[in-house]
């Protein structure tokens, strides 16, 4: 039986956005993505290793962290690559993370 899942992107809040964005990359690059919160920022993130199809089909098993952030508004876009800057710094630079993609989920 198929679900329909419903929100109203006009009013969507922080946390039906991490819901949304969690059960969409679920969907769409594995069931066995996992959910991880995040740190002092009370980020979520979303960890996977393995093959998916989503990005290419030739794509070989890699991992992945996937960041979700919600912005709205007219500076929204600013201030989404305010905090690509600050997050890709952050994992791979303060954090010495090794994945072999990172990807913002907005």
């Amino acid at each position: 039986m198929s679900r329909t899942l419903k929100y109203d992107l006009a009013s969507l809040e922080w946390q039906q956005f991490e819901e949304l964005a969690h059960k969409c990359l679920i969907r769409d690059i594995s069931p066995s993505l996992r959910f991880v919160e995040g740190g002092k920022d009370k980020g979520r993130d979303f960890l996977f290793n393995g093959a998916t199809g989503f990005f290419s089909r030739d794509a070989g098993a890699a991992s992945y962290v996937f960041q979700a952030k919600h912005k709205s508004g007219k500076d929204a876009f600013t201030a989404l690559k305010r905090d690509l800057d600050t997050e890709l710094r952050k994992v791979y630079i303060d954090n010495g993370l090794k994945y072999d993609h990172y990807c913002l989920v907005t």
